[in-house]
């Protein structure tokens, strides 16, 4: 039999909504466990790593960065403007964690060089919590994430993503997107569906480039 897609509009919101959290509940276990063995194989004392953890619960909000690293892909774009990015992460009253994972070519020393980089900046005493890197990204932490996180994050330089199958599988699972207009999201975004960053108006200014749609991405999440 053919499968009924309609169907799925006769599904009521809460039912909808209920297994998003049961994902999400399943995603925060594992991060919880994950971490603590990573932060304690880093020298952190298990106090550390508690408070650390403090706001990882259902109520904070789960942005995901996870597929492939590549440099086109700019994982690094949060961190354009470090203070303004620092005053929307320790927003009192919203808890917001950003979790990574991926990896890169063995040959690829520029993303190596991006993966370093989010490390400082989640083990910089003002994002301690806030910023999540995940070590030996596989099939099963795709699923895990791909399924629990609220929103999903893609912010590819213009006309370089080919696809984006990470973030369908992240919309197929109940996740929004937040996304360059860029690879599906071009032709699957729509205004109730989740968010779109403003494209820059030039191409050819890496700086400005970054400089103007990570500041899109800010005012969006603000």
């Amino acid at each position: 039999d053919r499968l009924n897609f309609e169907k799925i509009k006769s599904v009521p919101n809460e039912i909808i909504w209920q297994k998003h959290q049961e994902d999400k509940a399943t995603l925060i276990h594992f991060l919880k466990e994950r971490m603590k063995k990573e932060y304690l194989r880093r020298g952190l004392n298990i106090q550390q790593i508690k408070e650390m953890l403090v706001n990882l619960t259902e109520d904070t909000l789960v942005i995901g960065f996870a597929r492939r690293f590549a440099e086109y892909k700019r994982a690094n774009l949060l961190f354009t403007d470090i203070e303004r990015f620092q005053k929307l992460i320790n927003l009192s009253g919203k808890p917001i964690i950003f979790v990574f994972a991926g990896k890169s070519h063995p040959a690829d020393t520029r993303c190596k060089e991006l993966i370093q980089e989010i490390y400082k900046y989640a083990l910089d005493e003002r994002f301690l919590g806030k910023i999540l890197i995940v070590e030996n990204y596989n099939m099963h932490v795709a699923r895990l994430l791909t399924g629990g996180t609220d929103v999903w994050l893609n912010n590819p330089i213009m006309r370089k993503e080919a696809c984006g199958t990470s973030g369908m599988k992240a919309a197929a699972s109940g996740s929004l997107n937040l996304s360059l207009p860029d690879g599906w999201w071009m032709e699957g975004y729509k205004h109730e569906l989740g968010w779109k960053i403003e494209p820059s108006t030039t191409l050819e200014d890496h700086a400005e480039m970054c400089r103007q749609e990570s500041n899109s991405l800010y005012d969006l999440l603000e």
